[in-house]
C-alpha cells in the first residue's frame, strides 16, 4: 500500500503550496511505516525546502520539527542537534509560535541529556513564556 501511494505522489507533476502540504502529511505518515529513517529524514528535509519555497512558514516549521524529532531518534549527536535547534528557534518565534514551543521542549530535553545547563531556550518568548510551567498554563488559556 505504501509503495503504491508513493508512486502515485512522485507522479503528481504540479508543484505548489497545496501539493506540498499533501506531500507533507502523506510522505512523512507513509515513510514512517514502510521507509528506513534515514530516507524519511531526507523527505522530511524536502517538504522543508519546498515549504519554504513556497513560502509556507508554518508547514517549513513543522517538517522542520518532525526532522528534529527524527534526528534524535535516529541517534543523531546531541550537540549537532542542539544547535541546528537553536539556530532555528528565532525565525520559529517569528512564524510558528506553536512550532516554537514544540522545539523548546525538544531543545529542553536536548539540553538536559547532554547536560547542558547554560542555555534557555525560553529566552526566545521575551519573558511572556520563561518555564515548561508558563508554557504549559499559556497553553491551556488559548483552549
Amino acid at each position: 500500500v505504501g509503495n503504491i501511494v508513493k508512486s502515485m505522489l512522485e507522479k503528481v507533476s504540479t508543484e505548489g503550496p497545496a501539493v506540498a502540504k499533501v506531500r507533507f502529511q502523506l510522505y512523512l505518515f507513509l515513510n514512517l511505516w514502510y521507509v528506513p529513517l534515514q530516507e524519511t529524514i531526507n523527505y522530511a528535509q524536502d517538504i522543508e525546502d519546498m515549504c519554504l519555497k513556497y513560502g509556507d512558514a508554518e508547514k517549513t516549521h513543522i517538517a522542520q520539527n518532525v526532522r528534529f524529532t527524527l534526528l534524535f531518534f535516529k541517534g543523531e549527536k546531541l550537540s549537532i542537534l542542539s544547535h541546528a535547534i537553536s539556530t532555528a528557534l528565532p525565525s520559529m518565534a517569528r512564524f510558528s509560535i506553536g512550532g516554537a514551543k514544540l522545539c523548546v521542549l525538544q531543545k529542553e530535553v536536548i539540553d538536559s541529556l547532554s547536560g547542558d545547563k547554560s542555555s534557555n531556550p525560553y529566552g526566545i518568548f521575551e519573558g511572556k513564556i520563561c518555564d515548561k510551567e508558563s508554557m504549559l498554563a499559556d497553553s491551556q488559556s488559548k483552549m
